[in-house]
């Protein structure tokens, strides 16, 4: 069985095998999983059927530069990238870096809104521009979004619920006590009425 929370029993030189990092992430969490030329672009150790525990034990793959330094997959952007976009839940892994890099955060969140949100930098999740890209792909990120954000910033929260009425759970309670605000919110989605009290 392949899954990439497994990585979190490997020791650190198994988990900067990137060969055995991409094994780990199973077919159905693949982004281009239904596509027909998929099998093409990946490299055969990438999709072993050995099983990820076999391989990890094997251990095989283990990459050094010339120095004899271990080099450090977590912090090379278009890796970590290629790890995301398979499964959001790689970004666990990746350096403080890569957990500020918008791109990635984005290729995670956009996948599972708060858990993907959730693993970013303090930074991204208390920049509004960012969050609304984010929220506009995937309105749940609004669980994971920062207060500071949440509870000021009325362009935010109607986003979200212009997705779906139910982020109005995860907006500031305060929000609702600000009539302005209850109004746009009704008229961006009649359905958040269920939310306002009288």
């Amino acid at each position: 069985e392949h899954d990439i929370e497994a990585l979190q029993f490997a020791s650190e030189r198994l988990r900067f095998d990137r060969s055995l990092v991409l094994s780990a992430i199973h077919p159905r969490h693949a982004n281009n999983n239904n596509d027909p030329d998929a099998a093409e672009a990946h490299d055969p150790a990438m999709t072993t059927t050995t099983g990820t525990s076999a391989a990890m034990v094997a251990g095989e793959g283990d990459v050094a530069d010339h120095d004899g330094a271990r080099d450090d997959p977590w912090d090379d952007r278009e890796f970590v990238l290629e790890v995301v976009s398979r499964d959001w839940r790689g970004l666990r892994y990746a350096s403080d870096a890569l957990k500020a890099d918008k791109e990635v955060v984005l290729c995670a969140a956009s996948q599972h809104g708060s858990w993907g949100l959730g693993l970013a930098s303090d930074a991204l999740r208390s920049d509004p521009d960012f969050l609304r890209r984010v929220v506009a792909q995937n309105w749940m990120a609004m669980h994971e979004a920062s207060e500071s954000v949440t509870r000021t910033n009325h362009a935010l929260s109607l986003c979200a619920i212009s997705e779906n009425e139910e982020a109005a759970e995860a907006l500031h309670p305060g929000l609702w006590n600000d009539r302005t605000f209850v109004v746009n919110a009704v008229q961006t989605n009649g359905w958040t009425l269920q939310y306002v009290e009288d």
